[in-house]
C-alpha cells in the first residue's frame, strides 16, 4: 500500500469493506442453518424419547457414550453458530475505525462458523454410530464416510492456500 494514492487508497478501502461484508453476510446465512439443524436436532434426539415409566420423556439412549458425544457436540455447534449470529448483528452498530474492527470480528465469526460445522459434523456422525451400534456392518463404515469430511476439508484449504500463494 506504499506509494498509494490517496484515491486508490480509499478505493481499496471501499472494496475491502464490501467484501467483509459480503463475507458476514455468508457467514450469516451458513451460521443460521448450522443453528436451525443443531437446534432440531437437540429435540429430535436419535433414539427419541421414553413413553412411559419413571424416565418418561428422558432420552432411550442417555447412558450411552457416543450419545453423550453427540449431545456435547451438537451443543457446542448450536452456541458458536448463535454466537457467530450475534457478532454479525452487533458489527453492524460498529461506527468508529469500522473496517479494522470488521477485520477482526470476520475472523472471530469464521473461526466460530467453521468450529460449529466440525462439531456438527461429529454430532452427525456419533448420533448416526449411536443408532445404529448393534449393526456395526452399517455403523462402522458410516462413520468412516463421516469423518472423511475432515481430511477432505484439509485438502480443500490447503489447495486454496497454494493457489492464493501462486497468485502472488
Amino acid at each position: 500500500m506504499a506509494g498509494m494514492k490517496p484515491n486508490d487508497y480509499a478505493k481499496y478501502a471501499k472494496e475491502t469493506l464490501d467484501l467483509i461484508e459480503r463475507v458476514n453476510a455468508n457467514h450469516m446465512v451458513v451460521a443460521a442453518l448450522v443453528a436451525t439443524v443443531t437446534f432440531a436436532a437437540g429435540f429430535t434426539l436419535p433414539g427419541g424419547y421414553n413413553s412411559d415409566g419413571p424416565n418418561k420423556g428422558m432420552a432411550v439412549l442417555k447412558v450411552k457414550p457416543a450419545f453423550m458425544v453427540f449431545i456435547v457436540f451438537d451443543t457446542i455447534a448450536m452456541l458458536l453458530s448463535t454466537f457467530a449470529l450475534f457478532i454479525i448483528f452487533w458489527s453492524n452498530f460498529i461506527r468508529n475505525d469500522r473496517q479494522a474492527k470488521l477485520e477482526t470480528l470476520t475472523l472471530v465469526t469464521l473461526f466460530c462458523t467453521i468450529s460449529a460445522i466440525v462439531a456438527m459434523v461429529i454430532a452427525f456422525v456419533t448420533g448416526t454410530y449411536v443408532v445404529l451400534s448393534d449393526s456395526p456392518g452399517l455403523a462402522i463404515p458410516l462413520c468412516i464416510l463421516g469423518c472423511s469430511f475432515f481430511p477432505l476439508c484439509v485438502f480443500l484449504v490447503r489447495t486454496i492456500f497454494k493457489w492464493e500463494s501462486a497468485r502472488k
